[in-house]
């Protein structure tokens, strides 16, 4: 009832649009797609690898150098799969100890942390700014999303992105996003990416950021929705 009085619609994903079309019968001429972007915080970073501070980070959370750090950004909740995800990365870390998962999302009485993973609860801005750079891969694997905020994040940030294979994250690719699609069911799929996974190769990494930059910009994106309701007013 709401959509079908909107002027405007917002969205952040093509897919989105289509499906607010297709079921819900909204004309696409008021449904416009923009992304809510990704702060200064993320776009500014250079080189992870050069930032001091993700060394710290690493320390604090008992992650050495050489361990291939994964973090879990989205949530311990049945939306982001994180039981799925945590199975597959126990399974992965019996062949290889090298892995580390840090889960956010976890209040004071969430889950207990398994062998080799961390949970916290959500981060602040420059705490989850500082985290991504230390970061070797950032997953998020929930069955529907659309153009996640954080995700985007995380690609400014430079690590390696580890995604469910669903509408909106293939955008992404289309983009010329550089990450690694699993299939269903997600936890074999996620399972033998993570026994197999290494440090994300500099020219790829840079690639993300620089396309973050170009395409996501938060200020550009805020003043385009800002744009889009004035003119629809």
């Amino acid at each position: 009832m709401v959509l079908s009085r909107a002027d405007l619609v917002l969205v952040t994903s093509q897919a989105m649009a289509l499906v607010i079309a297709d079921q819900w019968r909204i004309s696409e001429g008021i449904t416009k797609v923009v992304s809510w972007g990704v702060s200064s915080l993320f776009l500014e970073q250079t080189d992870p690898s050069s930032i001091p501070e993700s060394h710290s980070v690493r320390a604090r959370l008992g992650v050495s150098p050489d361990d291939l750090l994964v973090v879990a950004p989205r949530g311990i909740s049945r939306t982001y799969r994180s039981d799925e995800l945590r199975q597959a990365f126990a399974a992965a870390r019996s062949g290889r100890k090298d892995l580390r998962l840090v889960v956010l999302g976890a209040d004071a009485e969430g889950a207990t942390a398994g062998d080799g993973e961390v949970l916290l609860p959500y981060l602040p801005k420059p705490e989850l700014a500082e985290l991504f750079a230390a970061a070797d891969l950032v997953v998020s694997i929930p069955p529907d999303d659309q153009r996640s905020t954080t995700v985007l994040e995380a690609a400014a940030s430079g690590a390696a992105l580890v995604l469910s294979d669903i509408h909106p994250y293939r955008e992404l690719i289309q983009l010329g996003i550089e990450a690694t699609l699993v299939g269903e069911p997600v936890g074999p799929f996620l399972c033998a990416v993570l026994a197999q996974a290494g440090r994300m190769e500099p020219e790829a990494s840079q690639r993300n950021r620089s396309l973050m930059r170009l395409h996501e910009d938060q200020q550009r994106q805020m003043a385009q929705v800002v744009c889009l309701c004035i003119t629809e007013d």
